[in-house]
Formats: structure tokens, sequence, C-alpha cells
């Protein structure tokens, strides 16, 4: 049972007038911290008889005696209560009102209630000013003016009575196994007998699919059903074939059932069919624009990807290869997954552009780049960063798969021979690896790798070596800077 009570600033507290007359009688009569006299308050009582009047004798702090109990109270909630006590109430009103009773008897102060009356069935809202006051031998008492703030039968039959939209209620219908099978109409308002053309008074108690069968196999009945066992709502909208007309469908739990509210929205779909056969010429031209605006979305496209795209080779230049590194980095930071980058260098190319031209340099590297690119897997991306030298980005591989990879690279390099204007060219490369978390930062990776190729040019090349375990002799390796850390590297382990 819902309750909320108050004890202070009771002059300020939203209550009947009538409460608040009696309230301001009891104020005036109390003397310091004496109370009241009951019969003095009862005898200048306000205007409206002692029909919502109870008066309570404390037996203790769990017991309360009713002295005398209201005709009007009596009334609202079916019994009266006057020579019982508290006791006989249901267990969650007795608590609920026995701690309010027993709050003024401890403070000695006046209090008001609002609780909904779940025994009451006319009433829904009451309101309980509590007055503590003294009888006649000098004992408390309690006088309370219970006034319903809302009645709930007047309340629905208003809303169910001028509400534009229809109503109707339903009561769940189960089999013997407790599956709910069908439903049976419990109330429905006028405007529901207008829009359905069937009175209430034929359908009230009748079951939903013996009145519309079509429900099931329109899918209705099995979003009515979920309605009410998922506990959930509904909102659709719904073509009646009899009728003709459309109608907004929401539907919400109620009890062990479920409530329908639905407006006709007819008018407003004809509106709409009207608006597209007069926009007609217009959709034609709007599709005409979209046609545009899509020829132009592609283009521009294509625009970015030329932008980031080496026109020689076809792989990634530098904006593209560092665009994507950065993108991969953050994937597989957010991913917590691995990601190594391998750099490539073909060896002695200059001597291929002095004894081919830069003909021949040009269908080596567009050669290298189409045989890298067969080696590696669909996610991995081959960008060209310089003259001839490639990074290949191996997302979700550590430092010992990257350095298979370069391994199987290079192999494939050494192994096939490129052929330009009648002559065979042969041609190997070095590579450098490095792996993400072991660098620390896409940058830093990428510069670590680069150590890593340079040392295995100084190494001989045609060879794969893994940044950090590698050892360079300080003479044979250039001084590196390191971006994550402004060092020169001289050593690469």
């Amino acid at each position: 049972m819902y309750c909320e009570t108050f004890l202070d600033d009771l002059d300020t507290r939203d209550m009947s007038a009538e409460a608040r007359l009696c309230y301001m009688l009891w104020t005036s009569l109390a003397d310091g911290d004496r109370l009241p006299r009951l019969a003095d308050l009862w005898a200048r009582r306000a205007t409206g008889g002692p029909d919502y009047w109870v008066i309570l004798r404390p037996l203790s702090d769990e017991e309360f005696y009713y002295d005398y109990f209201g005709e009007a109270v009596a009334a609202a909630f079916g019994i009266d209560m006057t020579g019982q006590t508290t006791r006989t109430l249901e267990p969650d009103v007795r608590g609920v009102l026995n701690k309010l009773y027993d709050l003024v008897v401890r403070k000695r102060r006046p209090a008001l209630a609002v609780h909904r009356a779940s025994y009451a069935v006319e009433v829904h809202h009451w309101e309980r000013l509590v007055l503590p006051v003294l009888a006649e031998d000098g004992s408390l008492r309690l006088a309370i003016m219970a006034r319903p703030r809302e009645m709930l039968k007047d309340l629905l039959n208003a809303v169910m009575l001028a509400s534009p939209v229809g109503i109707v209620t339903f009561q769940a219908i189960r089999n013997t196994t407790g599956e709910i099978v069908d439903a049976s109409v419990s109330t429905m308002n006028p405007k529901a007998e207008t829009f359905t053309g069937r009175r209430a008074a034929d359908v009230v108690n009748k079951s939903l699919l013996g009145i519309y069968p079509t429900l099931v196999a329109k899918g209705v009945w099995k979003r009515y059903l979920r309605v009410m066992v998922a506990r959930t709502t509904d909102d659709f909208d719904y073509f009646d074939t009899a009728s003709y007309r459309w109608f907004n469908v929401k539907a919400a739990p109620l009890g062990d059932g479920f409530l329908l509210v639905f407006s006709d929205t007819t008018a407003v779909h004809d509106a709409l069919i009207q608006l597209e056969v007069e926009k007609r010429s217009a959709e034609t031209a709007r599709a005409e624009l979209a046609a545009e605006i899509q020829a132009r979305r592609i283009l521009e496209s294509e625009l970015r990807r030329i932008s980031m795209v080496d026109e020689l080779t076809g792989a990634l230049n530098r904006r593209g290869l560092d665009l994507a590194a950065r993108e991969a980095g953050r994937r597989a930071a957010s991913n917590d997954e691995p990601l190594c980058v391998v750099a490539m260098d073909l060896d002695h190319f200059k001597h291929v552009n002095d004894s081919h031209g830069h003909a021949g340099g040009d269908a080596v590297l567009r050669a290298v780049a189409e045989t890298m690119s067969a080696e590696i897997r669909r996610d991995d991306q081959i960008g060209r960063v310089g003259g001839e030298e490639f990074m290949i980005l191996l997302p979700g591989c550590g430092l010992e798969a990257g350095w298979e990879t370069a391994e199987r690279l290079r192999e494939a390099v050494a192994r096939t021979p490129v052929q330009h204007d009648g002559l065979t060219i042969v041609v190997s490369a070095s590579f450098g690896v490095q792996e993400l978390s072991r660098a620390g930062s896409v940058e830093a990776m990428l510069v670590q790798a680069d150590a890593a190729l340079y040392a295995a040019k100084a190494n001989g090349r045609n060879r794969v070596e893994a940044y950090g375990a590698i050892v360079v002799p300080s003479d044979e390796l250039e001084w590196l800077s390191d971006p994550g850390t402004g060092r020169d590297l001289a050593y690469v382990d």
C-alpha cells in the first residue's frame, strides 16, 4: 500500500478545504505542548458533518481501537469498523496505518498522509489528517479526517467516455497447463464501439479470437501474446479490411491480460498517399539528383583512393600507408590484438636502373609489388614508401609470424625473375620486422622496422632481420633517430 506522510509545514501542504479548516481549528485550540480536547474539536468541527471522521483510541503501538467510524468512510470501504481494532485490517494496510498512527502518538503532532486505498473499491486516493487530542479523562485519542482525493470509478468513467481513442481491456484465457490461448473482452469504451462497429454489450466476456479469427493469420495475435507473456508494450499500424481503415494500435500489459488503445489514422494515410501522388514529378527530379550525387560521391571516393595509391605499383603510397598504419594501430589496441610491420628494400636497385634504365626499374618495381601482393593475406596492406622501399602491415601477427611472412616474401622475390625488353632481371630484397607491442607506438614501430631493414643490408642483404634480435657493428649502420624517445640508435639489440 502506497502512503506518503507529512509531519512538517502542514500549513503549506496540499489538502482539501475541509482538512485545512480542521487543521487550523486544531492549531487554534492547542496551547503550547498541551493538546486540544476532543470535545472542543468535535463541537467546533468544520462544516460537512462527521461523515468523514474517524476517532481512534491507542491500545498499543501495534493496535488502535475504533471509537467512531464515519458513515461516508464506511460506505467507501464497505464496512463499519466501529468497535473493532486495526488488527482486523489486512496485514499490509495494518502495517502502514499503524506506523502512521504510532508516529502521531509519539510526536504528539498532526500528520497528513496521502495514500492509495487498496481495499476501498470506490476511492483510488485518500488523504488522512491525523490530529492528536485528549479525551475527557485526559487519555490520548486520534481524530482523523479521511477525505477521498480521487474517485476511481468516476475517474475511469470520465477517461473512457471522453477519450478520443478506442480503449479495450482484455483478460487472458489459459488452458489447463497455464498457457495463454485466447483473451476475453473485459471493457470497451464508446469510441472503440464506433471504430469496431460492435456494441460493448455484445462483445464483453466474449473470445477475442472468436470475434476476430483473422488476427492469427495476420500476425496481430502474436503481438498481443508477446505483450501479455513478456510484459512489454507494442506500437504498430494496422489496416482493417472490413472497414477499409488504418489504425494506430498501442498495446500494454494489464493484470493478467492487456490494454489496447487505438486511433483512426486513415485520414493521415490518405493524406500521405495523396502527397505521394502529387510529388511523383518531384520524386523523379530527386532520383536524378540522387544519381548525380552518388556519381559525384563515387568520383570523390576514387579521387581519395588515387590520392593514397602509388600510380606505378598500385600499392598504397606513403600517405596512404601512414593512414592505414594509424588505423591498424587503433584497431589493434581496441581489440587487444598484435600488429606487425615489415619494411622491405630492393638490393642494388641503382644497378638495375643503371643497367636497364628507368623503364626497366619501373618494370621491376611493378613485378615485385605484384609478387608480394600474391603472398600476403587479404587484410594485409602493402605500401610503397620510397623509391624501391615498401612496407607491409600485418594485423593479427606478432613478431615471429611477421618474420615468417617476411622470409616468405624474400624467397618469393628472389625466385621470381622479371622479364623486360627481352631480358631477364633477377633481384633480391632485404627485410626488417618489428611488432607494435615491442615498439610502444605506431611511429616507433615503423622507424624500428626500417632500422632492422638497414641492419639486414649491413649484414649481407637478401635476408630478414627482426628488431630486438639483431646486433650490427656501428660502423656498418647509419645512425637512426627513434621518434618515440628522440634517442639515436647505433646498435639495434
